[in-house]
């Protein structure tokens, strides 16, 4: 592995409750980017994360783990840390050394004890921070529900940038509210296509809270909206992005890690 300048490292803290998916999540980047070779699963003990006799035995983590690998020019430091309210110190130690928080909700629980709790952590220590609805694809799943819920708990704009097109099992892909295009997911291909009719409303009222967050961070960007001009996908990226590294905002993201 190349050495690495500082400016080029990337360390993210995955924080939230037990069971919301985040060593699973962690486990399909590694995959990925061929860190592993395999997809393991934290119901068969095989994870790359939960290495420990004991997390084996219970199915959940008890120690905080970290990745690595290259992606790019960047070196990212991947922290998965445990959800159970008796390790919080690992949660604290962690969100401490990183540099970006993901707080991972599952869709079918919304929020629950410890995504508070570990949410004021990461925010009491001024984390840029996004949040991740896991298990979209699950049985019960709500990513509206789940999404309202977290905005009363966060002090900043929560913003969609995706949304799951469709839930549990009619989930066929995501939205994405920048391109304004539809991913569809099947036999493990991705292809893109237009956003069918009956997303088109959603779609609409994602992207109207995403212009009005974003371009609030932006003199610039709030005279062309409020002129009604184009604002083309690549400037919409930027400024998101600024927003996030500046903590003003916290970007919101569905997906189904298994």
């Amino acid at each position: 592995m190349r050495l690495t300048t500082i400016e080029k490292k990337r360390v993210i803290a995955f924080i939230g409750h037990n069971g919301s998916g985040k060593t699973t999540f962690c486990e399909s980047v590694l995959f990925t980017n061929k860190v592993i070779d395999r997809m393991g699963s934290v119901d068969q003990g095989n994870t790359a994360m939960d290495f420990d006799p004991v997390e084996i035995e219970r199915k959940s983590s008890v120690n905080t783990a970290v990745f690595t690998f290259d992606r790019g020019e960047y070196r990212y430091f991947l922290i998965d840390t445990p959800g159970f309210s008796d390790f919080i110190g690992e949660v604290i130690s962690s969100t401490f050394v990183a540099d970006n928080v993901c707080s991972v909700l599952e869709a079918s629980s919304g929020v629950q004890v410890q995504t508070e709790k570990t949410w004021r952590i990461a925010q009491g220590y001024g984390r840029p921070a996004m949040v991740l609805i896991n298990g979209v694809d699950k049985e019960f799943s709500n990513f509206e529900k789940t999404l309202d819920q977290f905005r009363k708990i966060s002090k900043k704009p929560a913003i969609v940038v995706n949304f799951p097109m469709g839930e549990g099992a009619n989930l066929k892909g995501i939205i994405d509210v920048i391109s304004q295009k539809a991913y569809l997911y099947k036999d493990d291909k991705v292809t893109v296509s237009e956003v069918p009719d009956e997303f088109k409303e959603k779609l609409q009222n994602h992207r109207t809270e995403f212009l009005e967050s974003v371009v609030e961070l932006d003199e610039s960007l709030m005279e062309k909206y409020l002129a009604d001009e184009t604002i083309d996908t690549v400037t919409l990226t930027k400024a998101l992005a600024k927003g996030y590294h500046e903590s003003k905002i916290v970007p919101v993201f569905s997906g189904a890690a298994t």
